[in-house]
């Protein structure tokens, strides 16, 4: 007999059903989740927010129900941009197709409207393997989807050759045609464009919830509406009319027809589900948020409209508190309610421990509930944690078994199953336990996602620069005639009328310019004008690159400490770390490692997003030098975030002995002498601080290892400081966004780097919002928050009128708690409101950018920056950074001055940072930062005049080229091989019609060179967009052979129908081609081919034979 055949309780809540109302007491949530997995129906979980839906999902999906998600999403009411209308897309289509059997979802989403669920369901199109379809004439558009040229999120179809690719909320689907019949239909994974599975037919739902047939009601409704007299009222729906009247479909704008969804939607999500049971979790709690929530929507509403920014009868947009109990009162529910001591069923229940790195209890628990015939099952999803899991049982006689998936009989016994759980639960008088192992706290998005180009591709526009005629600009991609056969061209304008029309298998010859602020001056073709500019820059780098490797050769030949890695103490301090470390930690701790063991002096740059696990890292290699009897040095660039880290140090190395020290301008003179006292003796094994740490009149008794923070924020005096420092101790650098200079540097082998990418679990990208300041804008963000318990930053970067605005802002808000912080406070002052922030006795922090770098504040994630305009993108980028460090949803809002005209600089950085908003973007950050910044402010006037010259690509590149000479390796001419073949060559418009398209395949094409890379790059495009044509084949098959022939320095490639077929060489060849005898024409080598032979037959000989030259 199972033990679920003997749960008298969940038989109870099982039998509650045609509309009666059960309270059930005594349930942790992990209990109240298995009771309602256990329910055979359709049912909806409700919960006060949103806070833990994706916990609560993925336990559900772990016992095998079929979950969706609708959290709540706050969008200020005039800056709509429909990102809670894709859960709502999510949600309708998920239940339509019958994909899920329950919602779990936020009280607070309730009160806005869903369309009819019949007229949605009318809207979908449904493609059948063997239908006849004309693929450019489907209506997607009109759906909701955007039409782009390849897939990067959902709401997008693309269109390529034979091949119609679309990713809904519901799938990601790709239908291949022969001709305008459907051949194939597969499920795919766009970021590794992978197909999955095979079907017979798909169904995909809109991406809108309007639809042409609403467009009338939505007039009428803003007529009925139309009674605000208030002209900026009046100008408003003006401009909603305006679109409504242009195009239904194009509402992605501020003040769109979101705001009129009650015209045409009046269903609750309640009833889209008819006989749902409906699960409230801690109904208390439901209805304390959802009484917050339609207060702070009340106020929102009234604020909006004392502005002019809503019409009369906005609140119509939600359902009122009467309607929802309404609707309430007709389910069936099951209240969980911790807050009831007596109720018709009470389950008795104990807390879930953690029993990672600590085997004794759990020894002492699966013993105890073996004897008591409970049915264990532990989860863990790491083969790590497994193989220890089954070694340690064994070792135990503890008798159990290994599954992949859980079985919910649930017979007596101990299972480990293959899965992660993300929270645990006992049920006593049922006898079972539900046991994680392990945090689960990160995750890898994916492991093989194909990475974008590092450096942008040039479009028709920009301006770019050839590696032999210089800056031009690219007017984009042009087909051409030549001796009867149509090829492919890029076209870029130089000074005056002169254009190059470069072949594209010659794309790798350009890259996109970046340097200059300004338009740069355009070179002319076949000029000596941009020879002269990079021999300049080269004889500029040779004396940089000279003193840098001076420097480099100096710290290689110098003996650093040989450090032991891996004792007892490292590892227990290891096992101490109660998470999970992500994929790519563990890579960077096994390089800081291999770094510290080899003998030589470390120099490392970690780079990872913020709140990634850098710290860890180095904490790690911090342990290291501590047990080899080395003191280290962590460098912050500011007092406040020196002392979190300080706090953060002392609490991770507290059961290890470690002597910690901090020394910043906190610290009295007094405090600081003792500190320098100390350290000369030795009785300071780990000192942090800002530049403080850097004084000259500091002498440490044994320095071992320097780890600098935000390196990128360090000024020129400290890092020649730092400079003279490296030549005999470790250094660790740690950078979210580092500037480019520093990051090239590290790219091409002067610096060694690790990259963390991988993101935390459950947690999530800010959402970010651009918009124009107002109270209104204020209240509402605020009010959310604080309805949350959480805190709200506001960082107004002037520290004049600084204390004026916080008057004012207490006023609007009398119920929070305020305060201010800046660099100018007395010392005391900003210690004690800083630490009244760290223990959540301030509700909103208006500051500078003193917050701006490294300060983690988990409780606070809403953000609002003040005339965002005027902030630097890598600053705007590591400001966002101090939100979202939990997994709690986070908002940011970047506002800008009411009626004030950006400028072109402004708009941009905003753009990158609504552009920018997934985890992981501080690589692109710093590339963005660079091109809109131009190159001086970076890396010094001196630099950058030479830089803007040739651009940052080109100027990377002469870079390599001087490192690679003085380092005494060979430096190979850049040869221009000219290519004459008479044969089709080209991307037909019926394969890839999109410029922007073209342009990331031919980049692609252009590098081709192997036989191997060219047969993979060839099932890519078919796969990716059908039936690869034979003018394309022929295209990547020219470019690789004259990749492969160019290392070779050939100079030219012949191949004519009737004439002369051959290869010029400068050198004679160390290769041999099939059918072909090799003559020297002057100081040239010519390899003839066979008359006989065809063109093609010659290009795959050339692949299939020769080799790259190193």
């Amino acid at each position: 007999m199972t033990n679920m055949e003997i749960t008298e309780n969940l038989k109870k809540v099982l039998n509650v059903k045609n509309g009666a109302h059960e309270v059930v007491a005594g349930c942790q949530l992990g209990q109240r989740l298995f009771c309602s997995a256990c329910l055979k129906e359709f049912f909806v979980y409700i919960v006060p927010n949103s806070e833990q839906i994706d916990q609560i999902c993925a336990f559900l999906s772990t016992l095998s129900r079929k979950p969706v998600a609708f959290p709540y999403v706050d969008e200020p009411m005039v800056y709509s941009y429909g990102n809670s209308n894709a859960y709502k897309i999510k949600v309708l289509s998920s239940i339509i197709d019958n994909k899920c059997d329950c919602v779990v979802v936020d009280i607070r989403a309730l009160t806005s409207r869903f369309p009819n669920v019949e007229k949605f369901k009318s809207n979908a199109i449904t493609f059948k393997v063997g239908q006849t379809l004309d693929r450019e004439t489907l209506h997607l558009s009109k759906l909701g989807f955007s039409r782009v040229s390849k897939i990067e999120k959902t709401g997008q179809f693309a269109v390529r050759g034979d091949i119609v690719d679309i990713s809904s909320e519901t799938v990601n689907v790709r239908i291949s045609f022969f001709d305008d019949e459907i051949e194939s239909i597969k499920t795919m994974n766009f970021d590794d464009n992978v197909a999955i599975e095979a079907l017979n037919e798909v169904t995909v739902f809109p991406n809108t919830l309007f639809f042409e047939s609403d467009q009338n009601e939505l007039i009428q409704a803003l007529s009925a509406c139309k009674n605000n007299e208030n002209a900026d009222a009046i100008a408003i729906f003006s401009a909603i009319k305006s679109q409504i009247d242009e195009n239904l479909q194009s509402f992605a704008a501020p003040n769109s027809y979101n705001f009129l969804s009650f015209a045409v939607n009046n269903e609750n999500f309640l009833n889209i589900a008819p006989n749902a049971t409906v699960v409230l979790d801690e109904p208390q709690l439901i209805g304390q948020s959802f009484e917050n929530h339609l207060q702070t929507l009340s106020r929102g509403i009234e604020e909006y409209l004392s502005q002019g920014q809503v019409y009369q009868g906005f609140e119509k947009n939600y359902f009122c508190e009467s309607e929802i109990k309404q609707i309430l009162s007709q389910k069936t529910t099951i209240a969980f309610d911790s807050f009831v001591h007596k109720s018709s069923i009470e389950f008795e229940s104990e807390a879930t421990q953690n029993y990672k790195n600590r085997p004794e209890i759990m020894v002492y628990d699966l013993k105890r509930m073996l004897e008591e015939d409970y049915a264990v099952r532990i989860f863990t999803s790491s083969e790590i944690d497994r193989s220890f899991l089954t070694e340690f049982l064994d070792n135990q006689l503890i008798p159990f078994s290994v599954e992949k998936h859980l079985d919910r009989t649930y017979e007596k016994g101990v299972k480990i199953i293959e899965q992660t759980l993300p929270l645990g639960c006992i049920l006593i008088k049922e006898k079972i336990a539900l046991i994680p192992y392990g945090s689960g706290k990160a995750v890898k998005k994916s492991q093989t996602t194909v990475e974008k180009p590092f450096f942008e591709l040039p479009q028709a526009g920009d301006y770019v620069v050839h590696t032999f005629h210089g800056i031009g600009q690219c007017l984009g991609i042009q087909k051409m005639k030549i001796s009867g056969y149509t090829r492919d061209y890029i076209v870029i304008k130089y000074d005056g009328t002169d254009k190059l029309y470069l072949p594209v298998e010659n794309a790798n010859e350009i890259s996109k310019y970046i340097g200059a602020e300004v338009a740069p001056k355009l070179n002319k073709i076949g000029g000596a004008e941009f020879e002269r500019a990079k021999n300049r820059v080269r004889q500029q780098l040779e004396v940089m690159a000279t003193d840098m490797l001076k420097i480099y050769a100096e710290r290689e030949k110098l003996q650093g400490h040989k450090y032991e890695i891996d004792t007892f103490l490292q590892k227990q301090f290891e096992e101490s770390f109660v998470y999970d470390e992500t994929p790519d930690q563990l890579k960077a701790i096994a390089d800081v490692k291999a770094d510290m063991s080899s003998g030589k002096i470390m120099d490392r740059l970690i780079c990872g997003d913020v709140g990634y696990g850098k710290t860890e890292v180095a904490f790690r290699a911090a342990m290291i030098a501590i047990d080899n009897g080395k003191q280290v040095v962590l460098l912050a660039p500011t007092t406040i975030l020196s002392e979190q880290h300080y706090k953060s140090a002392v609490a991770r190395f507290s059961s290890f002995g470690v002597k910690i020290a901090v020394l910043n301008r906190f610290k009295t003179p007094s405090e600081q002498n003792a500190i320098i006292e100390k350290l000369a003796k030795g009785e300071i094994d780990l000192l942090i601080g800002t530049q403080k740490v850097l004084n000259e009149k500091i002498a440490y008794k044994n320095l071992g290892l320097l780890i600098c923070d935000e390196e990128q924020k360090l000024g020129v005096k400290d890092k020649e400081r730092i400079k003279k420092l490296k030549h005999n101790i470790d250094v660790l650098s740690m950078s979210a966004t580092p500037i480019p200079r520093t990051l090239h540097m590290s790219l091409v082998g002067i610096r060694d780097i690790s990259t963390i990418a991988t993101a935390p679990q459950m947690r999530k990208a800010v959402q970010t919002t651009i918009c124009e300041y107002s109270n209104a804008v204020v209240l509402t963000a605020v009010n959310r928050e604080l309805a949350r318990g959480g805190q709200v930053l506001i960082v107004k970067n002037r520290v004049e009128g600084l204390e004026d605005y916080v008057h004012n802002l207490r006023e609007l808000l009398p119920q929070a708690r305020i305060s201010y912080a800046h660099g100018q406070m007395k010392k005391e002052q900003l210690e004690n409101t800083m630490k009244d922030v760290f223990d959540c006795k301030i509700d909103i922090l208006v500051a500078t950018t003193l917050i701006e770098n490294g300060i983690d504040l988990p409780n606070a994630n809403t953000m609002i920056v003040v005339d965002a305009d005027k902030f630097g993108l890598s600053q705007l980028y590591q400001l966002r950074g101090r939100v979202g460090r939990s997994s709690a949803q986070a908002y940011a809002y970047f506002t800008f001055g009411a009626f004030k005209a950006l400028s072109e600089e402004g708009q941009k950085r905003l753009q990158a940072m609504q552009e920018y908003t997934e985890l992981g973007s501080g690589f692109k950050i710093a590339m963005r930062d660079l091109e809109l910044r131009g190159a001086g402010t970076v890396l010094g006037e001196k630099q950058s005049g030479h830089l803007e010259k040739v651009g940052y690509d080109m100027y990377c590149k002469l870079l390599e080229q001087v490192i690679a000479t003085l380092k005494g390796k060979e430096e190979k001419a850049d040869v221009d091989t000219k290519i004459d073949i008479d044969i089709q060559a080209e991307i037909p418009d019926y394969y890839i019609n999109s410029q922007s398209a073209k342009m990331e395949i031919i980049d692609i094409i252009s590098k081709l060179s192997s036989e191997t890379e060219f047969e993979t790059q060839m099932e890519k495009l078919r796969f990716s967009y059908g039936a690869v044509p034979q003018a394309t084949i022929n295209l990547a098959k020219i470019a690789c052979a004259k990749n492969i022939l160019k290392s070779h320095s050939a100079r030219r490639i012949i191949m004519k129908q009737n004439g002369k077929n051959f290869i010029e060489l400068e050198r004679e060849p160390k290769f041999t081609i099939p059918n072909t005898r090799t003559e020297k024409f002057g100081q040239y080598y010519h390899i003839i081919f066979n008359q006989n032979d065809k063109m093609m037959t010659n290009l795959d000989n050339i692949i299939k034979n020769v080799k790259i030259a190193k």
